[in-house]
């Protein structure tokens, strides 16, 4: 990188840029770091002499799992391979779909909780149905402070359906996740995917939109997406479903930097993880010292 050697004295109380070439001294005091935020600025320099800075995007790494209750291809529940395939990921932020909570085909365990604990996260459930004491629906784990957590219940033909928004707490920086499963036929997926359309689009600041769409993001209903929804797509297409489509997508609503998204083959449901991983230049900076 050019001018490296303003590094060494990037973080003074006050920067001194000398122009040596049109005799102008520009003194310029850095604004403060946002709390928590990797405090690097990387210095470059524009035609016209003008000092750029910007401060290092800030990395995500997160998760999208259809789990089915935990039932892997052998038919066995084991929550312990779900755990296993989410530790090894280190995702910060999983979307789970298909989650019990004290389901008699799933042991009565509350799934949610045991994945939490197993793996030290933070999690928030938001149910689709209730069956009794028993209920199915959504969760969130994260690695990070969960703010608050709400859900909002969708109409479904077969089976009602559940879009569920968690604000996580990154560096600082508010984060908006939503996660959701929408439903097998196209009728109610066209409904399901409006109300999220115009929930989801309304959102203030960075937001991340997960889930088990039941469709490929080539499907035309997708489009009620757009445009504010950029989906992170695989540098290979990858079927993340035994069926051999790719129905689990990851959306956001920021420019993101550098992604990479990709699945993890497993036994551990009829699922595939996908992983993305990328940047948001969430806290950018602009300083100028233009020559007179």
């Amino acid at each position: 990188m050019r001018m490296s050697w303003m590094r060494s004295c990037c973080w003074k109380p006050l920067i001194l840029i000398v122009l040596a070439a049109c005799g102008t001294v520009a003194v310029i005091e850095p604004a403060p770091l946002a709390k928590n935020k990797i405090d690097h600025i990387s210095p470059d320099w524009a035609a016209g002499g003008t000092l750029i800075a910007m401060e290092q995007p800030l990395q995500i790494k997160v998760m999208t799992f259809n789990i089915r209750h935990g039932r892997g291809l052998d038919g066995k529940v084991n929550l312990h391979r779900i755990a296993r395939e989410i530790r090894d990921s280190r995702a910060d932020i999983v979307a789970l779909q298909e989650v019990d909570r004290f389901h008699i085909r799933s042991g009565l365990k509350d799934q949610v909780r045991v994945l939490a604990d197993q793996l030290g996260m933070n999690w928030a459930f938001a149910p689709s149905l209730r069956m009794g004491m028993s209920f199915y629906g959504n969760a969130i784990l994260s690695k990070y402070p969960i703010v608050r957590s709400e859900t909002y219940r969708l109409p479904g033909i077969k089976e009602s359906r559940a879009l569920q928004k968690a604000v996580v707490l990154i560096g600082g920086e508010e984060v908006t996740i939503y996660n959701t499963h929408l439903g097998v036929l196209p009728e109610e997926r066209s409904e399901q995917l409006m109300i999220i359309a115009e929930l989801a689009g309304e959102t203030e600041g960075p937001a991340i939109l997960l889930g088990d769409f039941n469709m490929e993001d080539s499907h035309p209903l997708m489009k009620l997406l757009n445009p504010t929804w950029q989906k992170l797509k695989m540098s290979a297409k990858s079927p993340t479903i035994v069926s051999g489509h790719e129905i689990d997508h990851v959306f956001v609503n920021q420019p993101a930097h550098l992604p990479k998204v990709w699945t993890i083959p497993t036994d551990a449901s009829d699922h595939s993880p996908v992983v993305a991983e990328f940047a948001w230049g969430v806290a950018e900076r602009v300083m100028l010292a233009s020559a007179q």
